[in-house]
């Protein structure tokens, strides 16, 4: 295997655990629009609602050593 073959592995289990959160917690497992412009809107969404959720996880250790 190359010496990349590490990095490509966690880089795909980081895509795939966006991907799972969206389909689990999200409640996007099938769409129901059709077309590419409406699709990639909803996704968007999902997308924007995951990183929304993984900001608060990752600043809320931060506020809570501050209180």
């Amino acid at each position: 295997r190359h010496e990349g073959y590490a990095k490509s592995i966690n880089a795909r289990r980081g895509i795939e655990k966006v991907f799972a959160w969206i389909k689990q917690w999200g409640g996007l497992r099938q769409f129901k629009l059709r077309g590419t412009e409406k699709v990639a809107g909803v996704f968007g969404l999902h997308v924007i609602a995951y990183n929304l959720i993984r900001m608060g996880n990752l600043l809320r250790p931060a506020a809570m050593e501050a209180a």
